[in-house]
């Protein structure tokens, strides 16, 4: 009679072990899925970067720097790896010649659209390069270095250095939707931040002093739904960063 009580005591320790881990598996498997929807999943791979999208369909940014695919003065055809446009997982790709210098010609492709790089950068200026891109709801948006001849409140005798920048964005057919200009000392993918349904950019702008005009950066933002509009006149101004010129 002992004997059958330790096997059956036996036994029932083990059908509660199996009880408890059965148990702590199916709360770990459900805290993980929930962790993994609340959050963005990015899979890096040689060929690049894959996005997926955020739980309840919130925006999505990614931001893809060239500099770390090519290389400049060099032919580059690089896969850039998938991007989520409209619920389509789309290859992005680059295919030019003379990356970020005079004369550079080529493709970026998204899918099986293509794009004519010439489009984006000017042929005749070699402060004209094309940066990185970015993806932002359901635009493709690409970042391009202007020069400062584009710019003629930017000499030699600003105070600001700051060097104008261009962001183009396109739908998933490669079709150019909006684009704005804005100023940095760094870089476009660094100084346009997309933020709660907002781009927050530099400008340039005159500001009315006593007797003259001073050029002045300003920090702005606008809605990035009504910059795809291109209701440019609705930014609202954050605040003023600095004067470019010393009048004194």
């Amino acid at each position: 009679m002992e004997k059958k009580n330790k096997v059956l005591i036996f036994v029932i320790v083990i059908l509660c072990v199996l009880v408890l881990g059965l148990g702590g598996y199916i709360a770990f498997d459900k805290l993980a899925g929930n962790k993994q929807a609340n959050n963005n999943t990015t899979t890096t791979t040689q060929e690049g970067t894959t996005t997926t999208a955020t739980v309840d369909n919130e925006e999505k940014t990614k931001k893809i720097d060239l500099q770390d695919y090519c290389i400049n003065n060099t032919d580059c055809k690089k896969d850039l790896g998938e991007i989520e446009i409209n619920n389509k997982k789309l290859k992005l790709s680059i295919d030019v010649t003379k990356f970020n210098v005079e004369g550079m010609k080529g493709y970026i492709t998204l899918g099986s659209k293509k794009l004519d790089v010439s489009k984006i950068v000017d042929q005749y200026a070699k402060g004209s390069a094309i940066e990185g891109f970015e993806v932002y709801k359901d635009y493709l948006i690409i970042y391009r270095w202007g020069s400062k001849a584009e710019d003629m409140l930017t000499t030699d005798a600003s105070s600001c250095e700051m060097w104008p920048y261009k962001m183009f964005i396109y739908n998933s057919d490669l079709e150019e939707v909006s684009a704005l200009q804005g100023y940095s000392e760094t870089s476009g993918l660094s100084s346009f931040e997309i933020k709660d349904g907002y781009l927050y950019y530099y400008e340039l702008t005159l500001v009315d002093k006593e007797d003259y005009r001073s050029p002045t950066m300003t920090y702005e933002k606008i809605k990035f739904s009504d910059l795809v509009k291109k209701d440019y006149d609705k930014f609202e101004l954050i605040s003023y960063s600095s004067e470019c010129y010393d009048m004194d």
